[in-house]
């Protein structure tokens, strides 16, 4: 996988890129520290599997070159890596397409394991980021009038694919599975998957089956 590192602090992206480079998964790591230098790079015709972003960059926020990733190759994942914890950086990372937020003090195993979960089709996040994500939830909600729950959207706002994926992974197929079965790129897998919760409402794989079932979608 080609993973990219965006942090102007040469310490810190050399740690991360240290990591990255024992990662079995990573089959290059490229390492950028302005959002300009990672636009060139896309520009250029370079694709990105992975990027870990950081938040605070000299030429702007790296919200930016996540929202660019995601525009033009939306199949892509990316995490914001960043000392700030607080509920506005964690919204406006989330809102840019980022789906997981890592601190920069989190250990070698943890940034391992936290990309292995986004494979898996996880949000994952250091466990003071989630802290602090759940307080501004807990806050929300409580300044929320109580509502009717939002209905999960009909079997017609599923792609013909994203059905194909949803009925194969509810047999118990893993990932790499699916794309053999699917014929289709592992690394769309966990694309289609987050796809399929946001459409279905659900977290896990579990719920979004038994929303599916519920809807007539798979049997």
């Amino acid at each position: 996988m080609q993973v990219a590192v965006l942090e102007d602090e040469i310490s810190i992206a050399d740690r991360l890129v240290g990591i990255l480079d024992g990662w079995e998964r990573a089959s290059e790591v490229v390492s950028f520290a302005s959002n300009k230098e990672f636009s060139r790079h896309l520009d250029a015709g370079n694709t990105i599997d992975i990027l870990l972003a950081d938040l605070k960059l000299p030429d702007g926020s790296g919200c930016n070159s996540i929202r660019l990733l995601s525009t033009l190759q939306p199949e892509s994942l990316s995490l914001a890596i960043s000392a700030l914890s607080d509920g506005a950086s964690i919204s406006k990372a989330i809102a840019s397409g980022a789906i997981g937020y890592m601190h920069k003090d989190d250990t070698s195993q943890g940034v391992i394991s936290m990309l292995e979960g986004a494979l898996k089709g996880m949000s994952p996040m250091s466990p003071s980021v989630a802290k602090v994500l759940f307080e501004m939830i807990r806050d929300h909600a409580e300044e929320e009038t109580p509502c009717a729950v939002e209905a999960p959207k009909s079997a017609n706002d599923l792609t013909p694919r994203q059905i194909e994926v949803l009925l194969t992974i509810s047999k118990g197929f893993s990932y790499n599975e699916v794309a053999k079965i699917l014929g289709i790129s592992v690394n769309t897998v966990p694309a289609h998957v987050r796809n399929i919760y946001k459409k279905l409402h659900a977290n896990n794989k579990l719920e979004a089956v038994y929303e599916a079932r519920r809807l007539g979608i798979i049997e």
